[in-house]
């Protein structure tokens, strides 16, 4: 992971109206001016590595300096350092690709999935923030989800949301062969042990491991 940290100022209010901005600075990089309460406006962000406590996080002069900067270039009235009202910083942790400049890097969030044989399935998340969280959740329960529902809609088509029911999938078999439609194997098309299971109701035994396939069994006899 590398992290950084994004400073930004609050002056007083720089232009009338209540849209945002953003700007085009000379460095290649884009500074926001959002109205913000009190007749006051929010200027940011800077990218700069950090490293150390995220919690002693703070705006330097430098980056103080630079926020003004690249707003002057857009405004009829300059604004100074010391006009600012208030800076603070916050540090977020981005996906580390190697890239030897910080602000190359990606500022989207990166998802990797780790489901090794017989072992339920993680989702890690590198990256994004707050702003995104709700596209962010979906995105992981569409990686978590592909398994099962490809499965699911494959070997019963139609049927499958009467298979998922309340989504309480139970315990994960391998192979996306969840606890609760190998219920449903039992209970609505009478497949008989773990053979009717794997076998002849599905063909899910294919990709599983002997281990797996005994799971199966010994689920089917508790």
């Amino acid at each position: 992971m590398l992290l950084v940290k994004g400073s930004h100022i609050v002056l007083p209010r720089l232009y009338e109206g209540e849209h945002a901005f953003i700007l085009q600075n000379d460095d290649r990089r884009v500074v926001f001016m959002i109205p913000l309460e009190a007749g006051t406006t929010l200027v940011g962000t800077t990218d700069v590595p950090f490293e150390g406590e995220p919690a002693s996080a703070a705006a330097s002069d430098e980056e103080v300096a630079y926020l003004c900067r690249a707003v002057n270039r857009y405004l009829a009235k300059p604004v100074a350092p010391a006009d600012v009202l208030w800076r603070f910083a916050g540090v977020r942790p981005l996906y580390d690709d190697g890239r030897s400049d910080s602000s190359e890097v990606t500022r989207d969030y990166t998802l990797r999935v780790d489901d090794d044989a017989g072992a339920a399935p993680v989702v890690s998340v590198f990256g994004g923030k707050i702003t995104t969280y709700r596209r962010l959740a979906e995105q992981v329960l569409a990686r978590l989800d592909e398994g099962v529902l490809r499965g699911v809609f494959r070997r019963h088509g139609s049927l499958a949301s009467q298979v998922l029911g309340n989504g309480e999938l139970g315990e994960h078999y391998g192979a996306g062969l969840y606890e609760r439609e190998v219920r449903y194997l039992v209970e609505r098309e009478w497949a008989v042990g773990a053979g009717g299971v794997l076998w002849r109701r599905s063909k899910a035994g294919l990709q599983m491991t002997p281990g797996q396939r005994e799971r199966v069994a010994a689920g089917l006899c508790r």
